[in-house]
């Protein structure tokens, strides 16, 4: 006799409301299939919020059984609201899933292949967690990231927790504090050494 014990691990499933993106986004959000796949059975008004839905009938779980993984794929537009979350096994494309780095915790951010001439190739945040209904974060923020054209995958890892993004933080704010303080002239030397080429 054998026994077997099945193993699933649970996440956030769903996508936001295609519609309110503008038509050029919506065309290339439906076109490309290099980064995700569209979870057609799970559109949501609050995904880019879950903290809204969490007692309400927007949101449905996902359950993962090869990659114990969540996943937040978010667009890399300032000012756009446009979310994907579950299970990473089931929302990545293969060619993800199976690079190492998204098999643990951590965000990055990954450049869609250009299909348009006339239109520019998209940048996602993909964040990736390791315990159940983890990926319940709002929709990251817009991160300036600079890419050649000629790459289709590029990873920058933005964040590798919390307590990195925290810390980053606490260093900028350190550092703006301490230029405050300085005089006028002192902070115009020091911007002229750093931009000036």
């Amino acid at each position: 006799m054998f026994s077997s014990k099945m193993i699933a691990h649970a996440c956030y499933y769903c996508v936001s409301y295609a519609h309110l993106l503008g038509p050029n986004l919506r065309y290339q959000l439906g076109a490309q299939r290099d980064t995700f796949h569209w979870p057609a059975d799970a559109s949501s008004p609050t995904c880019s919020n879950p903290s809204l839905a969490k007692n309400s009938n927007h949101f449905h779980g996902q359950l993962c059984t090869k990659f114990p993984l969540c996943t937040t794929l978010s667009l890399n537009i300032a000012n756009v609201s446009f979310v994907v979350r579950g299970c990473m096994e089931q929302i990545l494309v293969t060619k993800l899933r199976i690079n190492a780095k998204f098999q643990k915790n951590g965000c990055h951010i990954v450049r869609s292949k250009r299909f348009y001439l006339t239109l520019a190739p998209l940048d996602y945040i993909i964040c990736v967690c390791s315990t159940e209904y983890c990926n319940s974060d709002v929709q990251n923020p817009f991160v300036h990231a600079n890419h050649s054209e000629s790459q289709s995958l590029n990873l920058v890892s933005t964040v590798e927790g919390k307590r990195l993004g925290q810390s980053v933080t606490v260093e900028i704010h350190d550092l703006a504090a301490t230029l405050n303080l300085l005089p006028a002239f002192v902070v115009s030397l020091f911007l002229r050494m750093f931009y000036t080429v």
